[in-house]
């Protein structure tokens, strides 16, 4: 179980990280040619720098690890920069 979330942590912060230009890479390698998504996620708001926090473990006991995404600058209606925490079941 370890080793899986392990390379799930590893995959999401090439995917946050790598992208962001962290990690030296040639074009041909920051390329997206040819891949496909298995899944995409954006916030309910603009700039709420969706991605900053990852998380993860089993909230909800069920033996397949979840995935805890935070949102620090979400705003709503009333306050701005409140946070949100998109949970990945």
């Amino acid at each position: 179980m370890r080793s899986k979330m392990f390379v799930l942590m590893m995959v999401c912060v090439m995917v946050f990280v790598g992208w962001l230009g962290f990690f030296p890479a040639s074009d041909k390698e920051r390329s997206a040619e040819g891949v496909t998504l298995d899944y995409s996620m954006t916030s309910a708001t603009t700039f709420a720098q969706l991605g900053y926090d990852l998380a993860f473990g089993d909230v909800n006991d069920d033996g397949v690890i979840d995935l805890a995404v935070g949102a620090r600058a979400y705003d709503t209606f009333s306050y701005t920069n409140v946070g949100a925490v998109y949970l990945y079941i």
